[in-house]
């Protein structure tokens, strides 16, 4: 009966075994995908700063500010959004690609309950926090008592980091496998960077 339920948390994780595709619906998918689009963004996001030193710049594509704005709330809205799935722990009628979920689960498979406490603090950080609190105050709800949110990069950064970091240690203590190497981005970065100075913010 363990062997069953780790089985069923080994495929919700989204580990998979060689040749296999990654589950739509895992963790790690989510993950992978909250990681490509922060990587998209801030690559052109730099290459966008660097075209201002152009004499053409006014010309270009990246020099109309309300398109800045627009791509910029949508890469906050976007991250805070995977964040906010990615730690969620309250109890619904679904089961939801949450660590959180997922350490509540995994309860009674071998792994002191005190660590699995543990690694629940690791997503409960003031950035994680601060993030959550912005998803439920402005983007899943319009809270008319809602605090104002100054949320930077770095902030974003910082919960990537405390996520990625609790993966891999439930990647290791649940089942023995070592995910040292999980990359930041799924996505070949190669062909993002020969583009993005280009056609994308030069048109």
């Amino acid at each position: 009966m363990i062997n069953e339920k780790k089985e069923q948390l080994k495929k919700y994780l989204g580990l998979k075994e060689p040749g296999e595709n990654i589950p739509v619906n895992s963790i790690v998918r989510q993950i992978c995908q909250m990681l490509d689009n922060d990587f998209i963004f801030c690559t052109f996001n730099e290459s966008a700063k660097s075209m201002q030193k152009r004499n053409d710049y006014n010309d270009l594509f990246s020099s109309n500010p309300y398109l800045r704005k627009i791509l910029t709330n949508h890469y906050f809205l976007d991250q805070s959004l995977y964040i906010r799935r990615l730690t969620d722990e309250k109890i619904r009628k679904y089961k939801s690609a949450s660590l959180m979920h997922f350490l509540e689960d995994a309860k009674g498979l071998g792994v002191d309950d005190a660590e699995i406490e543990n690694l629940k603090k690791e997503l409960k950080s003031a950035e994680i926090k601060k993030l959550r609190d912005f998803v439920d105050q402005h983007v899943a709800h319009a809270d008319l008592d809602s605090q104002q949110f100054v949320i930077s990069i770095l902030e974003i950064k910082k919960c990537h980091e405390s996520i990625i970091e609790v993966f891999k240690k439930i990647s290791l203590k649940f089942f023995d496998i070592n995910m040292s190497s999980f990359c930041k981005t799924s996505l070949k970065k190669e062909q993002i960077l020969k583009n993005s100075n280009k056609t994308f913010l030069a048109q």
